[in-house]
């Protein structure tokens, strides 16, 4: 109704973990919208819920066959998804991680139906998942599925094939660990080369940094002005994290980033760089 959808979900508090309940939505070739939601289910449980939206902006009650949503809340394990992506035959990623009673956090991608139900073709069971990992970006190609985010030893990439199975071409079928950098925020992939972003997390520091590997998990050695691959976006602020990144037609990377000092009041900036990362 006036441009405006609302979706009638049965979440119990609207409001997830990062006091979000929105947090992302992605478009069918059908032109109908999936969307996600975090909640809190009762206080200190929380999980994601998908739905979808028709064309015409309503919610599509026939979505994971007639219930109209999926529901992730699992007994004994709390479920923060990250974001969705979609598939060329129009099944749904879902990302990010969860966190067991006991404390355990995994990396979780899971995978569902162009109608939502469970694809029990993708990965183990419909789920891929990798323990003290956490998942933050996921890209799905016609080839291959990236993902990135942050591991117990650094920043994490990992490459699947489109059902989920760890790719031999890419870090011999491993995650790529990047040890000098926290974590991967976004990523994105131009002609087989994938670029990231992320931050370098010290006691009273945070500094954005933007890194391109090749097609094989390899480090791109020739991106950037010193040899390593790894470029920090330092804009002479304590506190630098990056947002979004997207190339545009001239193949140049614009970076959004939040940057702020010893008063944590935010200041946005978008930086514009060139593929070999000249400012």
């Amino acid at each position: 109704k006036n441009g405006i959808s609302v979706l009638n979900l049965p979440i119990t508090y609207e409001q997830g973990p990062n006091q979000a309940p929105g947090v992302d939505a992605a478009l069918q070739s059908t032109g109908k919208i999936i969307t996600l939601h975090l909640y809190t289910g009762e206080p200190g449980h929380w999980g994601a819920l998908i739905a979808r939206i028709n064309a015409e902006g309503q919610t599509d009650l026939a979505f994971n066959s007639g219930r109209g949503y999926i529901d992730t809340l699992k007994a004994g394990e709390n479920t923060a998804l990250a974001g969705l992506a979609i598939q060329a035959d129009d099944k749904i990623l879902a990302y990010g991680h969860s966190v067991h009673v006991r404390g355990i956090k995994t990396g979780i991608v899971n995978r569902y139906t162009s109608e939502g139900a469970v694809d029990t073709t993708f990965a183990i069971s419909g789920e891929y998942r990798t323990q003290d990992h956490q998942y933050l970006d996921l890209v799905a190609t016609h080839e291959k599925i990236l993902a990135c985010g942050s591991a117990a030893q650094g920043a994490l990439l990992i490459s699947l094939d489109p059902d989920g199975v760890p790719d031999p071409g890419f870090n011999n079928g491993l995650p790529v660990i990047t040890a000098n950098v926290t974590r991967w925020h976004k990523l994105l992939v131009d002609a087989g080369k994938i670029v990231a972003v992320g931050t370098l997390e010290e006691v009273l520091n945070k500094t954005a940094v933007m890194a391109r590997f090749n097609s094989n998990g390899e480090i791109d050695t020739s991106f950037g002005p010193n040899g390593t691959g790894i470029v920090e976006l330092d804009f002479n602020q304590q506190f630098s994290e990056p947002i979004g990144l997207v190339m545009d037609q001239q193949k140049r990377l614009l970076v959004l980033m939040s940057l702020s000092g010893l008063t944590l009041e935010p200041n946005f900036l978008l930086a514009c760089y060139f593929s070999e990362s000249q400012a």
